[in-house]
């Protein structure tokens, strides 16, 4: 089963990303600390789905960090503030603006990972 990390410190945000992808297993964080100490663990992780602004490190550095000790592991970051997201200097593969459509939240999950099954 494909794993998906997300971290976020809005409870509420997890659940529903979580909630709206069934069929994946999924492991939350609530900062971006936690997101890397729980990557460290886990057998297998494909994505990383990170809001942009939380306390401690921010989505950029966690996905930089995380794709160096999981260099296949996909990232997408979620942002309110679009426009000041640089996806290549942090080498995260792609990014979703606030607020955002679930049907898009799924379309490219798929597209990075590919279907639950």
């Amino acid at each position: 089963m494909k794993h998906i990390l997300i971290a976020d410190d809005n409870i509420g945000m997890t659940a529903l990303i979580a909630r709206s992808l069934p069929g994946y297993q999924i492991t939350f964080a609530h900062n971006g600390l936690e997101a890397l100490v729980l990557a460290k663990t886990l057998p297998r992780c494909d994505l990383l789905i990170t809001d942009s602004v939380m306390p401690a490190l921010n989505g950029e550095e966690v996905a930089s960090r995380l794709k160096t000790l999981r260099p296949s592991v996909k990232t997408l970051l979620m942002s309110g503030h679009s426009a000041n997201v640089d996806l290549e200097s942090y080498g995260t593969d792609d990014h979703l603006a606030k607020p955002f459509h679930l049907n898009v939240l799924r379309d490219k999950v798929e597209a990075l990972i590919g279907a639950a099954n």
